[in-house]
């Protein structure tokens, strides 16, 4: 007993005590042993703890001198994207010229025109937003490693998704692939930012678009409500992931890509994810297995009746102003 004591002491939990002979000794042997079965599970679960939350010191560090990195090279990016944007603008507003009856706008919408240039015309607006999106994420980069409570709307996640639906819709990634939307229902409200959370459907879309094969590959987009939350699902059939890629997979710089495919260099899940816990939501990735697809699911917090009645009033005394 002494013996099996002494090693309980020295942390070896899973040491168990054997029968001693006299009762009472047993009583006090199964006892000890109900505790030492209780130390031992309560130090796993600090294990796990542990190593989780390194793994997340070490993303968050890696993030960082992302961060550092973008704040050096933004200019330099900023430039060419500057020139981007500035063509796309000047392209835009010449076939305005051109076709007064377009009714060109930033927000997107034009009368009756061919629809060669009702192609073009859109082509360029996709041009330029992207182009002026980039320049928000690098501006942003720094302050991902940093998450604050930036201002945030109302942003219908049914309009994001259908959004981005049309812009993949576009994307080489898209060939011989296909998307499948179902975001009907309710408006699925949630505050956020606009762009940051397109952002992140567009970074799950394509990642799961280049996991899928060419001819039979589909994605799937499905945002629904739940009690407290709006819930997006990205799902396809594609390669799946092992247990080791799902715990990795939002590490910086950590990339898997398809044979024969170009990689990333790994950021997007986890600057995904920084927007996520920004946004005071979550995600987390899951799989079956390899050949058996993958699904990422991220959950946000749903704005409430209450909450949409007082932003509608906040609106409503803004216009009487």
């Amino acid at each position: 007993m002494r013996s099996g004591v002494r090693r309980i002491a020295a942390g070896q939990f899973s040491e168990r005590l054997g029968s001693l002979g006299d009762s009472e000794f047993n009583e006090l042997a199964k006892d000890f042993n109900r505790m030492s079965a209780q130390l031992d599970e309560v130090y796993r679960d600090l294990e796990r703890k542990v190593a989780q939350k390194s793994r997340e010191l070490v993303a968050s560090e890696r993030l960082a001198s992302v961060g550092y990195l973008a704040a050096g090279v933004a200019h330099e990016i900023n430039n060419p994207l500057n020139i981007i944007s500035g063509f796309a603008e000047l392209s835009l507003k010449k076939l305005g010229e051109e076709h007064p009856l377009a009714g060109i706008e930033r927000s997107g919408k034009m009368n009756a025109t061919p629809s060669g240039e009702d192609d073009t015309i859109r082509t360029l607006q996709i041009i330029r937003d992207e182009a002026f999106r980039c320049k928000e994420i690098t501006s942003r980069l720094l302050s991902l490693s940093r998450p604050g409570g930036g201002r945030r709307i109302p942003v219908s996640v049914a309009d994001v998704v259908r959004v981005v639906a049309e812009m993949v819709a576009g994307h080489h990634v898209s060939e011989g692939r296909r998307v499948e939307i179902d975001v009907n229902g309710d408006a699925l409200l949630v505050f956020g930012d606009d762009a940051e959370l397109k952002q992140v459907v567009l970074n799950l879309t394509v990642n799961a678009l280049q996991s899928v094969k060419f001819d039979t590959g589909l994605v799937r987009i499905h945002a629904l409500r739940t009690e407290q939350s709006i819930e997006l699902h990205v799902t396809d059939n594609g390669r799946g992931m092992t247990c080791d890629t799902i715990e990795r997979v939002f590490e910086p710089f950590y990339t898997l890509g398809m044979p024969g495919s170009s990689r990333g260099v790994g950021l997007g899940l986890s600057i995904s994810r920084a927007i996520i816990e920004a946004h005071e939501g979550s995600i987390r990735a899951e799989s079956d297995g390899l050949g058996h697809g993958s699904r990422f699911v991220v959950a946000l917090p749903a704005i409430t009746d209450a909450e949409i009645s007082s932003v509608h009033a906040a609106t409503g005394a803004d216009a009487c102003r």
